[in-house]
């Protein structure tokens, strides 16, 4: 190459280095790694063949393209053979050679770029993986008391029925007025009386009566959820069940010191066997909590055995659903509102409708009671549809009122999804309250309404095709896999508190980043609820997550004090803001 010919290849804006023999040439191309190499020397009795060959032995052809000058058709066998990626014959067009080279180091740059970006995707996917198992893991244990969860423990009776090796107990125990003591004291106290609780629990089974430490018969002791435990052993002696009953409630009774709180517990106790090994995990688990819910409706700090006769039809199930059935038509259930905002700039984005029973003789009644009792009653479709209309007929008031667009986010059950045609009740209420569909968020429970049944999958796609969003509520808590996540086409999922106030602790912030992680990786908005302390806040920020909910910012209120709470300021008419709590 002449002087004259390196300066036609400047105009395209190439640098170019050259080397008088292919020594200098591979040693050239080790220093620089250039996007493109130009050969030009004979292939025939030349040192083309030579260099193209050492050129390849270190780099691929998409890692250093060769253009290859050639004089005549053997020269282009003798180049091609050797590993060039294009040639042009001699004498050469310096503008097709100027152009050529160019196209080669673009392609260069993209497959460089393309294979970076392949490695970044492939480390994802193994942090991914990774994140996943160690949330399978976790997601075996509960992470405040240590002990096995309710998906664990209906593993445990899984194999305890089908190994036959003898009749299998099931005894579950709830902390009386718990959720009572936990809004009084706070969430922190209530969460250390769980603790305390379990550690109880943990020390009575391993000194039962007559059974010697961990003993035979005893397997294992969960927490269900909540304030609920629960015990597995291989027993059906109806005598030696009582007193352990009896024992357990004794343990969990005595004085209790919580910070400057002296606290005296009890609980109510319930007990289902497996006389048979063909009984279904699900069914004794549902038989004991029968049992056991038939000792709190009974004054609570006792232990019933569950009896056939307590099922659906018992008569204080029966008492419940007709005072439920009274204060629906009366209108007496009411919905309050818990603002969901922005985790970093704390913008109001949304507020949660929740619904509310307040029974003139038992005071607030916790949803987790009476909702089961109206979907038995099959009283949720209505009170379901009554709640849709209540909250969406509410975002319209506030939006008359002038308050800027903010989302309404509402509950709704799995047998709400089985019943009737939910579409299309949802379009008849957001076309009658003039809402737009994206202002309305479905937050479905991740146990009940994501497996793959048709009949719900139906439905989920009939709202995605009105507009409205699918969130997963409580997530974490069930057993969702990514696969269910991907087979359906939500907008976010909400973190369920519990890992929220885990954040804090030894092996929670893995667990929590590795779900927000798989959150955003899935495209979808996370929400973490139960945020209640400004550190929580911060975690979930680093984490990345979308948006926070929480004692933090709000208890849920009643609508006119919650829109009291909500203020539009002057400078930015378009935005709502949380008022600090006085």
């Amino acid at each position: 190459m002449f002087r004259a010919d390196i300066e036609r290849l400047a105009a395209f804006g190439l640098h170019t280095h050259r080397a008088s023999g292919w020594g200098e040439a591979l040693a050239l191309a080790r220093e620089l790694r250039p996007a493109a190499v130009l050969l030009d020397s004979g292939f025939l009795e030349g040192a083309g063949p030579q260099l193209c060959g050492a050129l390849r032995r270190s780099w691929g052809p998409s890692e250093m393209p060769v253009l290859a000058i050639c004089g005549g058709p053997r020269e282009v066998k003798w180049a091609l053979s050797a590993g060039a990626s294009d040639i042009v014959e001699r004498p050469p067009n310096w503008d097709l050679v100027g152009r050529r080279l160019l196209a080669l180091a673009s392609a260069q740059r993209t497959t460089a770029e393309l294979e970076h970006n392949r490695r970044q995707l492939a480390q994802a996917h193994v942090a991914l993986a990774d994140g996943r198992r160690k949330f399978e893991q976790e997601n075996l244990i509960d992470s405040l008391t240590r002990l096995p969860n309710r998906f664990q423990i209906e593993r445990i009776l899984e194999r305890a029925l089908l190994a036959d090796a003898g009749p299998v107990a099931l005894i579950a125990l709830d902390l009386d007025r718990f959720s009572e003591l936990n809004e009084t004291l706070g969430r922190k106290t209530g969460d250390e009386i769980l603790r305390l609780s379990a550690e109880r629990l943990t020390a009575c089974l391993k000194n039962l009566p007559g059974r010697g430490g961990a003993g035979p018969g005893l397997m294992s002791a969960a927490r269900l959820g909540g304030a609920e435990f629960a015990i597995v052993l291989r027993d059906s002696d109806a005598a030696r069940l009582a007193g352990l009953a009896r024992f357990v409630l004794d343990a969990l009774g005595k004085r209790m010191t919580v910070g400057d709180h002296q606290l005296h517990l009890s609980a109510s106790l319930g007990i289902a066997v497996a006389a048979q090994p063909n009984v279904a995990p699900e069914t004794l688990l549902r038989h004991a909590e029968t049992a056991m819910y038939q000792a709190k409706r009974a004054g609570g700090g006792q232990s019933h055995v569950y009896h056939p006769d307590l099922g659906i039809t018992a008569e204080s199930r029966l008492n419940m659903g007709r005072r439920l059935l009274e204060v629906f038509e009366r209108g007496a259930l009411e919905l309050h509102y818990q603002p969901l905002l922005a985790a970093e700039s704390r913008r109001v984005l949304g507020v949660e409708a929740l619904l509310r029973w307040n029974d003139p003789e038992r005071g607030w009644i916790p949803p987790a009671e009476f909702i089961p009792v109206a979907e038995t009653m099959g009283l949720m479709g209505e009170i379901g549809v009554w709640v849709l209309e209540t909250a969406c007929g509410q975002l319209r008031a506030w939006l008359d009122d002038g308050l800027p667009q903010i989302r309404i986010a509402v509950n709704v059950s799995r047998r709400q999804l089985e019943i009737g045609d939910f579409a299309a009740e949802v379009k008849r209420v957001l076309c009658e309250t003039r809402l737009d569909p994206a202002l309305l968020e479905l937050e479905l429970s991740e146990r009940g309404a994501l497996h793959r049944d048709p009949q719900i999958m139906a439905q989920l796609r009939r709202l995605k095709a009105i507009g409205v969003r699918l969130v997963v509520d409580d997530f974490g808590t069930g057993e969702t896999a990514v696969s269910q996540l991907r087979g359906h086409d939500l907008d976010g999922l909400k973190i369920d508190g519990s890992f929220v106030r885990d954040s804090l602790g030894e092996d929670g912030p893995v667990l929590t980043a590795a779900m927000t992680a798989m959150g955003r990786h899935l495209s979808l908005h996370v929400v973490a609820e139960g945020v209640e302390t400004e550190a929580e806040l911060v975690k979930m920020r680093e984490y990345g997550c979308h948006a926070v909910q929480g004692f933090l910012f709000s208890h849920p209120l009643p609508p006119a004090e919650l829109r009291r709470r909500i203020m539009l300021p002057l400078d930015r008419p378009d935005v709502c803001e949380l008022m600090a709590v006085a």
